[in-house]
């Protein structure tokens, strides 16, 4: 997970408000209703914006997701597996942020699925430099002899999870990143997963009421579980 100084503790958290990852995950595990898991929660730097996004917005800039994307590849997962008890294979493995690290979440797995079967989105900036992530996702049959913009990015065996909140949280563009997907082939409920949460904000105390959803969908012990109506 990104943005690792919200998730456990609100004294380092940015805005004073945390995640509350382990209570979370706690409360989950000991209800049986997830298998047990570790949360890696990888902190932001200064330069989070270019290290959270690919190139390159209009107004943000942005562009070092590749270098962000071969720390975790290459130092920090390696070291997880080294130093902790994981389940290193993909089907145990997912990658998971808000906002600018939502986005970064699906483009780091839809690129490299031998490593994640599983990203989570929760209010993911899929405004960034106009859509081009939605405009990337090749649909099934196109619409238009038009190519999509290179490098497209097709259908793959990676579960993703998409939500926004109704409260100035860009709704519209995650609507238009899940249609994008389901126009590639992506399938409600078997490899995605789209949730709105009324009166969400794009804030932490939204994100916390709600990463269950991710977590029960991936990791849930009695399976995948149906998504909520």
């Amino acid at each position: 997970m990104h943005d690792g100084q919200n998730l456990f503790d609100a004294a380092t958290a940015t805005y004073g408000v945390e995640w509350g990852m382990a209570q979370t995950m706690d409360r989950l595990i000991a209800d049986g209703a997830i298998e047990p898991a570790i949360v890696v929660g990888i902190d932001n730097t200064a330069d989070r914006i270019a290290e959270y996004t690919p190139c390159c917005d209009p107004k943000h800039g942005g562009g070092k997701l590749d270098a962000y994307e071969r720390f975790i590849l290459d130092t920090v997962k390696p070291y997880v597996d080294r130093t902790l008890r994981t389940e290193a294979g993909r089907e145990h493995t997912a990658i998971m942020g808000s906002s600018l690290g939502g986005i970064a979440s699906v483009d780091i797995a839809q690129r490299h699925p031998d490593v994640f079967s599983m990203a989570a989105s929760l209010s993911g900036s899929f405004w960034w430099n106009g859509r081009s992530m939605v405009s990337r996702v090749t649909p099934v049959t196109p619409v238009t002899p038009i190519p999509p913009i290179p490098p497209a990015a097709p259908r793959v065996p990676v579960r993703i999870y998409l939500d926004a909140g109704t409260d100035n949280d860009g709704l519209d563009d995650t609507i238009a990143m899940r249609d994008a997907l389901l126009s590639a082939g992506y399938r409600p409920g078997a490899d995605l997963y789209f949730h709105t949460m009324e009166g969400g904000a794009h804030n932490e105390k939204s994100w916390a009421a709600r990463v269950h959803l991710p977590l029960l969908w991936f990791f849930g012990a009695r399976g995948p579980q149906p998504e909520p109506r």
